[in-house]
């Protein structure tokens, strides 16, 4: 039985049958920076990026990418909305505990973008409004 049941929101995320089978986590929001990779002598790729969750209560919240993943930030402005499919790692190190949020997808939240500049953007296609020139008084047309 999964934990959650599908499609319930919990804080901002969304959980689908597939998301919890594989114990993933699923956020929106929107990225707000991006660290340069930090390649380690072992051939070691890290890369970290805060993204802002779209909760009631907007939070940041950093992810990382590690080996061949660390590029898939590389085309995506800050400020853009994105979804985060993720998984939770712990570990320990030299007697501490360590959290990490280890991103397994990033998709850009272009649908969402694409409807709010088309509604602040008038289409090009469409006309302006005529106006009416004749007031409301008036029956004969001036010429």
């Amino acid at each position: 039985m999964p934990i959650f049941p599908r499609n319930q929101v919990i804080a901002g995320s969304t959980s689908s049958e597939k998301v919890v089978k594989q114990y993933l986590h699923e956020i929106t929001g929107k990225l707000d920076s991006i660290e340069d990779a930090i390649l380690y002598g072992s051939g070691f790729k890290i890369r970290k990026f805060v993204v802002t969750s779209d909760d009631r209560i907007p939070q940041p919240i950093v992810f990382q990418l590690i080996g061949d993943k660390v590029d898939l930030v590389e085309n995506i402005a800050t400020g853009s909305s994105v979804k985060i499919v993720f998984r939770i790692t712990g570990r320990r190190w030299e007697g501490k505990l360590i959290n990490n949020l280890e991103v397994q997808s990033i998709d850009i939240e272009a649908e969402k973008e694409q409807s709010e500049t088309e509604k602040k953007q008038p289409d090009a296609a469409t006309p302006p409004p005529r106006k009416n020139l004749l007031a409301k008084d008036d029956e004969d047309i001036p010429f």
